[in-house]
């Protein structure tokens, strides 16, 4: 991945490589995502056998729902690891950006740099950017610490590789923005580049 570098980093070199990192472990947890999403829809058909069919008890059914329940499975932990991931490499770049151009001018640096909604605020992203990434802050607190029914959580039961997804590229949107700020130009069909990388579809439509 081509993250941009403002110069002369110095003594951040160990903050840079972190956001390198997160947003690598992101990206490969997402990517498990996705491999267990594809193989949860061969699958999916058992979803219409109710356990009052006949055909319910046979072999082939019950080891099809062994191997949807499986999948399904493997994807929500995975996306639950993306989204964190997506969060903390985010808010590491923002804070890189911000310590390596501290005492530049104040108009060109960020300052609330602890949660996606703030960086998307100050960024001057469209409302829905900032409001999605409100989600994305109350989805990692409540994986982080599972505390729900209270305004600052999200469900997280059904999170999945779509959700998850949204999410990256939520994250991926807010970030390029950030390059902007500090004179940094994103490459063309960044998303797609990056989405390739990972072997990930850069456009999705979810069939489940």
């Amino acid at each position: 991945m081509q993250l941009g570098k403002p110069p002369n980093p110095g003594n951040l070199l160990l903050q840079d490589d972190h956001v390198r990192r997160m947003a690598d472990i992101s990206f490969r947890h997402l990517a498990e995502s996705w491999k267990n999403y594809q193989e949860k829809q061969k699958y999916i058909w058992v979803r219409e056998i109710d356990r009052d069919d006949h055909r319910w008890g046979k072999k082939e059914y019950l080891t099809a729902g062994v191997y949807f329940d499986s999948a399904e499975s493997e994807e929500h932990t995975h996306a639950m690891g993306a989204t964190v991931f997506s969060h903390v490499w985010l808010l590491s770049a923002a804070n890189y950006y911000r310590l390596s151009n501290k005492g530049s001018d104040k108009d060109n640096i960020l300052h609330g740099t602890d949660n996606p909604e703030k960086i998307a605020k100050e960024l001057e992203l469209p409302q829905h950017i900032q409001t999605m990434a409100k989600t994305l802050h109350l989805t990692r607190n409540t994986i982080m610490h599972l505390v729900e029914l209270t305004p600052k959580t999200e469900p997280i039961h059904n999170l999945n590789f779509p959700t998850a997804l949204l999410f990256a590229k939520l994250t991926w949107t807010i970030y390029c923005k950030l390059l902007r700020k500090y004179g940094v130009r994103p490459d063309v069909g960044s998303w797609r580049i990056q989405a390739s990388k990972y072997e990930l579809p850069h456009v999705f439509h979810s069939r489940a």
